[in-house]
């Protein structure tokens, strides 16, 4: 058996009989959402919880396999699969006696907008996803593997808040990829040139005021030729996909305690805070202020 270095490891005992820290409790005081490890197990590893655990589970096998049980299901595990299992899910899992299993895990306290796209895994028992990566995709395979690792890697050593975002930043990359290839996200065909590029220059300019005719000049369309191809490729007209962003994002700077409201707004070009603070509302069901709060408590 080998293990990488992980910031939440235990004594080589039975599982059952594991002394399981609560969420947010560690032998080191940390800074970290997240915790992960990396094993290479072998028979008779087995984890037993079967009252689940108050985070999300997620494991990636990278070499072997691994099973996974629950009173009426049970799996084998392949390299590329991610099994996801949600808070309070019954947890059962191990080494048969034919394989070494080599995998990395992360129990995470999910952002509220990552909860969706876990969601959109394929459902194959109790509050238990799973998603198996095609042999032929091998690359969609390697970026996984490469984002779990520096996940994993900036979990173990930084023990700032820079560390703890670049590791959150990584498994929120793993995540995207698995929503994007689940047979249930049912995203769109990929966009044209031109209006990635729209995309793209909102993306990158996004504190900065976008008009139907401005973003029409750059695309060198007409206002209602763009209004219809923006329509027909993305499903959403041009000025609710740019607020759709906005406010997403603003999410994402919320959950640093330091910013200030109205930094958040301007910085994703609301510069009106009440009209900022209305939108968020109607995207989260709760004031932006509520909602940095409750990231904070979450992230202690």
């Amino acid at each position: 058996m080998h293990r990488t270095p992980t910031n939440l490891d235990y004594p080589t005992i039975p599982a059952a009989r594991r002394p399981l820290p609560r969420i947010g409790k560690t032998r080191r005081k940390t800074v970290l959402a997240l915790r992960t490890g990396h094993y290479t197990e072998v028979a008779p590893y087995r984890e037993l919880r079967p009252q689940g655990t108050a985070d999300w589970y997620l494991s990636c096998t990278l070499r072997g396999s691994g099973v996974y049980r629950q009173p009426d299901v049970e799996f084998a595990t392949r390299p590329g699969d991610l099994v996801v299992l949600e808070p309070g899910a019954y947890h059962d899992h191990g080494c048969d006696e034919r394989t070494e299993w080599e995998f990395i895990w992360v129990r995470v306290a999910a952002r509220a907008q990552w909860v969706e796209q876990l969601q959109s895994l394929p459902l194959v028992g109790k509050k238990l996803r799973r998603l198996s990566i095609p042999d032929g995709d091998a690359a969609l395979r390697q970026r996984m593997r490469d984002a779990l690792l520096r996940c994993h890697k900036e979990s173990c050593i930084g023990m700032d808040r820079l560390s703890g975002e670049f590791a959150l930043h990584a498994l929120h990359e793993v995540i995207l990829l698995a929503a994007r290839a689940s047979p249930n996200a049912g995203h769109r065909p990929q966009a044209s040139p031109a209006i990635r590029s729209i995309i793209e220059r909102l993306v990158e300019h996004l504190d900065q005021r976008h008009t139907l005719a401005s973003l029409a000049r750059t695309a060198r369309m007409s206002p209602s030729h763009l209004s219809y191809r923006f329509k027909r490729e993305t499903g959403s007209s041009v000025i609710a996909y740019l607020l759709n962003m906005r406010v997403r994002q603003a999410a994402q700077l919320l959950e640093h305690p330091e910013r200030r409201i109205q930094d958040v707004a301007a910085a994703v070009g609301l510069h009106d805070p009440f009209y900022f603070s209305r939108q968020f509302r109607r995207f989260y069901a709760m004031s932006p202020r509520q909602y940095q709060a409750k990231a904070n408590a979450r992230n202690r």
